[in-house]
């Protein structure tokens, strides 16, 4: 909560920006602003007299005012996402934050909105914590959590509310995104090589590793991977080594409400990997590595 908190500060000394406007980081937007996140699909107004702007560090945007510092509205945007997962996430990131959160009674679900209050411990200081989340027709989610002192529980509710009530949803950019890369396959081929000469006899060392990922229209994926090694010292021989990998399970593409887009590939042995993925003019950037796009020989 402290962080979040200083976070909203921060936001309040930049400078402000237009009546409606896409989501930047670092950047403020006055009460009244309709805040967009095109590739999320969602937007929503500020609430007047209060500022808000996108935090990285909490991965949302914060919502608060000078004259109630201890009050903040937190939204988060998903293109893509069921109300539970959305829940699970959020759970995630207050964790990372340093809350701890214990339930008021039982949460209430009405098929499309999640509602749920905590009592919240963080920095030393106890709340009261407001979670609402909201599935829209095109699939993708909008969770926002107020939090602040006990004795303004009506207050944030009312706030969380009034920003929920403003948000409207629209076919994320995501969708587009993952359409561009069905049917393609990502390819990574690095090599490593190096002499050293010595007393007794020189040596030398090469490798290659080979990366490979398929992604398929019916959301199905195949890795493989193949690394191979070679060392040797004149006069002593060498010896190389081979080693392979693959896996293969289902995948989705799921950008949040600042445009970073994320890909999750759930295997068949239930194992869940998550990638930061991002297009440049080098190639297509997965994780730490950089791969070359091409047509896909494997999707059909």
């Amino acid at each position: 909560m402290r962080s979040a908190l200083v976070a909203t500060a921060a936001l309040l000394l930049s400078p402000p920006l237009a009546a409606q406007s896409v989501i930047q980081a670092g950047q403020t937007y006055p009460g009244g602003t309709r805040v967009l996140a095109p590739a999320a699909g969602i937007s929503f107004q500020v609430p007047a007299n209060l500022q808000g702007g996108y935090d990285p560090e909490a991965e949302a945007f914060l919502i608060g005012s000078q004259s109630q510092p201890n009050t903040v509205v937190a939204v988060l945007a998903y293109s893509e996402g069921t109300v539970e997962e959305v829940g699970e996430v959020v759970m995630e990131l207050l964790a990372d934050q340093g809350m701890q959160l214990q339930p008021r009674g039982e949460p209430q679900f009405d098929g499309t909105t999640l509602r749920a209050t905590f009592t919240v411990w963080a920095g030393g200081q106890q709340g009261v914590l407001i979670g609402t989340i909201r599935s829209g027709p095109p699939g993708n989610t909008v969770a926002i959590i107020g939090f602040g002192p006990e004795p303004e529980e009506s207050a944030i509710r009312s706030l969380g509310d009034g920003v929920l009530e403003s948000t409207r949803f629209s076919a994320p950019q995501a969708a587009q995104w993952r359409q561009q890369l069905v049917g393609t396959r990502l390819v990574y081929l690095g090599q490593n090589s190096s002499y050293s000469p010595g007393g007794v006899g020189d040596a030398s060392y090469a490798s290659r590793r080979e990366e490979r990922y398929d992604f398929c229209g019916d959301g199905s994926y195949a890795y493989y991977m193949k690394s191979e090694s070679y060392f040797s010292v004149e006069g002593a021989g060498g010896m190389s080594s081979t080693e392979e990998d693959g896996h293969q399970g289902s995948w989705r593409l799921v950008a949040d409400i600042a445009g970073a887009a994320y890909l999750f590939l759930e295997a068949t042995d239930g194992q869940i990997r998550q990638y930061l993925v991002e297009e440049r003019q080098d190639g297509v950037v997965v994780g730490e590595g950089i791969y070359r796009a091409e047509q896909s020989p494997a999707c059909y």
